[in-house]
């Protein structure tokens, strides 16, 4: 049954506290595990003299294998670096208040798909899932929370305006930007695509064959197929395989 509006109004809001409750004792922790090389002791992220420097270096350290390739999880360390003087507490406030961004977009991808009551359970359960503990714990977790953040922004606009009928220039413009964000992040943002397939097969209602539906929607693919090999070519060149 359809709930008030003034009662739809808090949901949003009923999300982000449960998100919040549920990840705010983190905000005590200090740097551990990975955190160590690749914040605490890298000097890459202590300062924000060549910012560009980081789109050809490895997320890890050369002492520490020179792997990954993450230059927008590195350019937000140093970013929170700057801002903290280095204290942790400014690296776990991150965590805490991307995690909540990224539960309030699972509620809103599925307020698309699902009545306002429905909706707001998932989001809750999101919020308060024992799982994501590491994601939000550690600070190297951020790069987990991005994407997770952006790829269910991603497929919340797709499901959007298939709904609507067609991917408008704009959104496929905004999904390709989310894309490249995305995997700068990190790398298993690549499945986005698959996302989008399942999303189209799964939760797109369109009386037009299937056919029809996915030879509209070459261009978004191809973009994304582009951005995908773009990445892919650079991360090799940067780490060497």
């Amino acid at each position: 049954r359809d709930m008030p509006p003034a009662t739809r109004r808090w949901f949003p809001l009923l999300v982000v506290l449960a998100a919040l409750a549920a990840s705010v004792t983190s905000l005590g922790n200090r740097f551990a595990l990975d955190d160590l090389p690749i914040v605490l002791q890298n000097g890459r992220v202590h300062s924000l003299s060549t910012p560009w420097a980081w789109l050809v270096q490895t997320y890890w350290p050369p002492e520490h294998g020179a792997a990954l390739y993450r230059p927008l999880v590195i350019f937000g360390f140093a970013l929170q670096w700057i801002t903290g003087q280095g204290s942790p507490l400014v690296f776990h406030l991150v965590s805490v208040l991307l995690y909540a961004a990224a539960s309030l977009a699972v509620f809103w991808l599925a307020r698309q798909l699902l009545p306002d009551g429905a909706a707001l359970i998932a989001g809750l359960y999101f919020a308060v899932q024992p799982v994501h503990v590491e994601a939000v714990g550690n600070v190297v977790g951020q790069s987990e929370l991005i994407v997770g953040l952006l790829l269910a922004l991603g497929v919340g606009v797709y499901v959007r305006e298939r709904g609507a009928g067609a991917v408008t220039v704009r959104a496929g413009v905004a999904l390709t930007g989310l894309y490249l964000l995305a995997l700068m992040a990190k790398e298993h943002a690549l499945v986005f695509p698959a996302l989008l397939v399942l999303a189209e097969l799964l939760l797109v209602e369109h009386a037009v064959d299937l056919r029809t539906r996915f030879e509209k929607l070459i261009p978004l693919y191809l973009a994304l197929g582009t951005v995908a090999i773009s990445f892919w070519t650079v991360r090799t060149m940067v780490t060497g395989g």
